[in-house]
């Protein structure tokens, strides 16, 4: 299916690294709890509402169609980011941008990065959006255009991610081999439109930044 489902949490940001223009017509709108707010501020039509609506006004959730709301107990263990993947995944949604700005809590973060390894596993290509900050993770290969003048930070996920080679990148990574626990791979900068990055092992948690 080809499809992309933009999951937007309650801390959407106005404006997204990638723009909410690149949402099309044949895409897919889930607001996650407090996200619906979001939606109506950001002028977005929610396709379904997702989570335990804990953090929304009851007016607001009886005016949603309720056949397309995704409620669930505010006693659970999934966060609700986590529970729209799931479901994007029972659809057969294999690409995911989920919408945060990323300025609150760390565990927050934490539990998004989690979200981005969830998916990972279940084939899902997705990534998180700030309105300057794209995070997404790397296993094999990653090619791209359009980032140069833009700061790459890698850190290696589980274990040691060994590195075949690299283009468009001021630091070349050739040969190189980043360990979990040491900060090896902060702020590289992109000097080129073509961005390339060949992994021979492991996997990497990418972050690109816009910078200025």
């Amino acid at each position: 299916m080809n499809k992309t489902a933009w999951i937007i949490t309650p801390w959407a940001p106005d404006t997204l690294f990638d723009s909410y223009q690149a949402i099309s017509s044949s895409d897919v709108i889930i607001a996650v709890d407090g996200g619906l707010e979001r939606c109506l501020a950001l002028e977005l039509e929610a396709d379904y509402l997702c989570g335990d609506l804990d953090s929304l006004d009851a007016s607001l959730v009886q005016t949603f169609p309720q056949e397309k709301t995704w409620r669930f107990p505010e006693d659970k263990n999934e966060t609700d980011t986590e529970l729209a993947l799931m479901k994007i995944r029972a659809m057969g949604i294999r690409k995911a941008v989920i919408c945060n700005d990323m300025q609150g809590r760390v565990d927050h973060v934490l539990g998004l990065i989690q979200n981005l390894q969830w998916a990972h596993l279940h084939d899902i290509d997705a990534c998180v959006q700030s309105e300057s900050q794209k995070l997404f993770i790397i296993d094999n290969s990653f090619h791209a255009k359009g980032y140069k003048g833009c700061l790459l930070s890698l850190v290696a996920l589980k274990q040691a991610a060994h590195f075949k080679c690299s283009s468009g990148l001021k630091w070349d990574l050739k040969g190189l081999t980043l360990e979990p626990h040491l900060s090896r791979g902060i702020s590289n900068q992109i000097t080129a439109d073509n961005l390339q990055i060949e992994l021979a092992e492991g996997a990497v948690l990418a972050t690109i930044t816009k910078r200025g």
